[in-house]
C-alpha cells in the first residue's frame, strides 16, 4: 500500500465524521461556481441587461464565499485533527515520523479538497441552467441560455485548490506540537468543575441590555458619522459572548441548586454534562451566534426593501428617455448631447417635446410644474396613455398628495389665479420624477397668462424599441451633462432634469432584488456552517460519550433516557445561539425601523416573520439529521 493509497482510505474510513464538512463545504464552493456561471454570462456582459453594478456585486458575494470558506475549512480541519488525536498517537508509538504525520494529514486534506471540488463542479454543471432561469427571473431578462463557464471552471477551481493547499499547511500546526501522551489521551482528559463569575455573568447581561436601548432610542439626525451604531455592536459583541461564557453557566448552577428538579429522572446526566459542554464550547457558541445574527439581520433588511421596490419598479416610465431643462434657451445644447449618444449608438428612436413652466406656491416653497392641456396631450398620444381634458379654472395634479379634497384650490405667487385642484384618475404621460416640481396641467388659456410671469422651459421625451439597452447610454449623458455645468454656477432657470426608464428600473428594482439574492444564499452559506461547527464539535466528544453512556448503561440507563438526554444537550447547543441571534435581530430591525422609516412597522415585523421562520426550518431540519446520526452512533455503545 502507497503512503497516498493510505490516507485516502482514511478519507474513506472517516466519512461519516467527514460527511457535515465535505457536504458544507461543497454547498459553499457551489455557491461560488454559480455566481461565477452568472456573473461571466455572455449574454449579460455584452447585451447590457444588466447595470455593471449588478456584475460587481456577484463577484463581491463571490470574495465573500471564499474567505469565509478558508476559516470555514481552517476551523473544520483542526476539530477533525482534535477528534483523532488518539490515532494519531497510536500511529506514533508504531514507529511513523513527524514528517509522515505531517505529509499525512497534508495529503488527507488534499484528496477531500479535490473531491469537494469535483463534486461541487459536477452538481454546478448539472444544475447551471437551474441557476442561470433562477437569475433570469431574478435580474428580470431573457431566459440566459445554457454555456460552457470555461472561466468560472477556471476560477473556481484555482481559486479552492489555492484555498484548500493553504488550508491543508495551516492545520499541520495544530498537532505537530503534541507529545504522544497527549496524542493517546485525546480528548479524554479530566475537566475541572467550571467556575463561574457572577459579577461576569451581571456585567455581560448589563452590556447587552445596553446595547439594545442604544440601539432603540438612537436617532441619526443628519450625522454622517454617528458613534452609536459602532458602540452597539461592540457592546452586543461583548455582552453575547461573556453570557455565553459565564451566564450560561451560572443559570446551569442555578437550576442543579433547585434539588426537587435536578434529581428528577435524567435531570442531573443532562444538566451536568451541559455545565462542562456550555463551558467549554462557550467561543463557539459565541462564534455561531454572531454568524447566525449577521446572516438574520442583513436577509431581514433586504426584505424590508421588498414592497418598495416593487412599487418603484411599477413608477410610471412612459419614455425611454425624458429631459426637462427650466429654461429653453439653454436646453439646446443638452438636447445635442443626448442626440449625438444616440447617434453614435445607432439606436433609432422618436421624440417629441413641449414647453412648461416652473412657479412657486404662495403658501410654502412647493414648486409647480405646469403645462397646457394641448402641449400634455401631445406627449400622450407619443406615450399611447389616454389623453387629458381641462375645465376652466382647474389644474390636474399628475402626482397629487394622497388625498385631494373638492374645495383644495392652488394660489402661485407670481399671479392672482387660483386654480382648483383635480387628481389624475389616468395613466399619465410623464417619466416618474422627470420634473423639479409637481406637475399640474391647466388649460392653454391660463397656460399662455401664467407663462407672461416667468420663463418658459423644455420637456423632450424619447421612445426606443429596446429600453433595457440604454443603461450605459444614460450614465455617460447624465455625466456628461452634470460635467457641462460651470462650477459653482447656482442651478436657478438653467436646471436640468434628466431619466431614464433602464437606470431608474435598475436602481430602483434590480440592484435591490440582486442583494437579495445574493444575500439570501451567502445566508444559507453562513446557517449550514454554523450547523456544522455544531456537529464537529459533537464528533470531537463523540469518543468520550460512547465511553461515558456504556459505564452508565451498566447502571441502568435505558435507551430512551439516554436519547432523551442526548437530545436535551444538542437542542440546546443548536438553538441556544440560534435564540441570541433572533434577539440580536428583532433589536437590530427595530433601530433600522426608527432611522429609515418609522412609518414601516408591518413590513419590519412580516420580514422578521419570514426570515426567522426561513431559518428556524431549515436549523430545525438539521438539527433533526444530526441528532439522527449521533443518536446512531451512541446507540452502539449500548449494544
Amino acid at each position: 500500500m502507497t503512503f497516498f493509497q493510505f490516507a485516502s482510505n482514511n478519507v474513506r474510513r472517516n466519512g461519516r465524521a467527514y460527511a457535515a464538512y465535505f457536504l458544507s463545504s461543497v454547498f459553499a464552493i457551489l455557491m461560488f461556481f454559480l455566481y461565477a456561471t452568472l456573473a461571466n454570462h455572455p449574454v449579460l456582459l455584452t447585451k447590457g441587461y444588466v447595470d455593471p453594478r449588478v456584475i460587481a456585486g456577484m463577484q463581491g458575494a463571490e470574495y465573500i464565499i471564499f474567505v469565509f470558506a478558508f476559516f470555514f475549512i481552517l476551523y473544520s480541519m483542526s476539530s477533525f485533527l482534535r477528534g483523532r488525536n488518539k490515532e494519531f498517537g497510536i500511529l506514533t508509538l508504531l514507529g511513523i515520523s513527524n514528517q509522515q504525520l505531517t505529509w499525512l494529514i497534508f495529503l488527507e486534506n488534499i484528496v477531500l479538497g479535490i473531491a469537494t471540488i469535483l463534486v461541487s463542479i459536477v452538481v454546478g454543471l448539472l444544475f447551471s441552467q437551474l441557476f442561470l432561469m433562477l437569475g433570469s427571473m431574478i435580474l428580470d431578462t431573457p431566459t440566459l441560455p445554457f454555456y460552457v463557464p470555461i472561466q468560472a471552471l477556471q476560477v473556481t477551481c484555482s481559486a479552492f485548490i489555492v484555498l484548500f493547499f493553504l488550508g491543508s499547511i495551516a492545520t499541520i500546526f495544530f498537532i505537530r506540537h503534541n507529545t504522544v501522551l497527549a496524542l493517546l489521551k485525546g480528548s479524554q482528559r479530566p475537566k475541572r468543575e467550571p467556575k463561574i463569575s457572577i459579577l461576569f455573568a451581571l456585567l455581560g447581561f448589563a452590556l447587552l441590555v445596553t446595547g439594545y436601548v442604544i440601539a432603540l432610542t438612537f436617532q441619526n439626525n443628519g450625522n454622517q458619522h454617528p458613534v452609536q451604531p459602532i458602540l452597539v455592536v461592540i457592546l452586543s459583541t461583548i455582552g453575547t459572548y461573556v453570557l455565553y461564557s459565564q451566564g450560561n453557566v451560572f443559570l446551569i448552577q442555578i437550576l442543579k441548586k433547585r434539588r426537587s428538579y435536578y434529581w428528577r429522572g435524567t435531570n442531573m446526566l443532562w444538566l451536568s454534562e451541559l455545565a462542562y459542554n456550555m463551558k467549554d464550547n462557550a467561543r463557539l457558541l459565541f462564534i455561531v451566534a454572531m454568524i447566525l445574527s449577521v446572516a438574520f439581520s442583513s436577509t431581514g433588511i433586504l426584505a424590508v426593501f421588498r414592497p418598495e421596490e416593487r412599487a418603484s419598479a411599477n413608477a410610471p416610465f412612459t419614455f425611454t428617455l425624458a429631459f426637462g431643462q427650466r429654461n429653453s434657451q439653454s436646453a439646446q445644447p443638452s438636447q445635442d448631447v443626448l442626440n449625438h449618444a444616440l447617434a453614435a449608438k445607432h439606436f433609432t428612436y422618436t421624440t417629441v417635446s413641449v414647453p412648461f413652466i416652473t412657479l412657486q406656491a404662495k403658501e410654502g416653497v412647493s414648486a409647480y410644474v405646469l403645462m397646457s392641456m394641448t402641449s400634455y396631450n401631445r406627449l400622450a398620444e407619443c406615450a399611447h396613455v389616454p389623453l387629458l381634458s381641462v375645465h376652466t379654472g382647474e389644474a390636474i395634479a399628475l402626482d397629487p398628495p394622497k388625498s385631494i379634497r373638492p374645495t383644495d384650490t392652488l394660489s402661485l405667487r407670481e399671479s392672482k389665479k387660483r386654480l382648483h385642484l383635480v387628481a389624475a384618475k389616468a395613466p399619465i404621460a410623464l417619466n416618474d420624477s422627470s420634473t423639479n416640481g409637481s406637475p399640474l396641467i391647466v388649460t392653454d388659456l391660463a397656460f399662455q397668462e401664467l407663462s407672461q410671469h416667468t420663463q418658459q422651459g423644455l420637456y423632450v421625451g424619447y421612445n426606443l424599441s429596446d429600453w433595457r439597452m440604454t443603461t450605459d447610454l444614460a450614465r455617460n449623458v447624465q455625466n456628461t451633462l452634470n460635467a457641462s455645468i460651470p462650477s459653482g454656477k447656482p442651478l436657478g432657470l438653467d436646471r436640468f432634469v434628466f431619466t431614464s426608464h433602464a437606470w431608474t428600473y435598475f436602481n430602483r428594482y434590480q440592484l435591490p432584488r440582486v442583494a437579495q439574492f445574493i444575500g439570501l444564499f451567502t445566508a444559507l452559506i453562513f446557517l449550514i456552517a454554523s450547523g456544522s461547527f455544531l456537529y464537529f464539535r459533537l464528533y470531537t466528544i463523540l469518543t468520550e460519550n460512547k465511553e461515558q453512556y456504556r459505564a452508565i448503561a451498566k447502571v441502568g440507563l435505558t435507551e430512551s433516557e439516554m436519547q432523551k438526554s442526548v437530545t436535551i444537550q444538542v437542542a440546546i447547543l443548536f438553538f441556544a445561539p440560534f435564540l441570541m441571534a433572533v434577539l440580536n435581530t428583532v433589536f437590530a430591525m427595530l433601530a433600522f425601523k426608527n432611522n429609515i422609516n418609522p412609518q414601516a412597522g408591518s413590513r419590519v415585523l412580516l420580514a422578521l416573520v419570514e426570515t426567522i421562520g426561513l431559518f428556524l426550518t431549515i436549523q430545525l431540519a438539521y438539527f433533526l439529521i444530526i441528532r439522527m446520526q449521533y443518536l446512531s452512533q451512541l446507540r452502539q455503545a449500548l449494544v
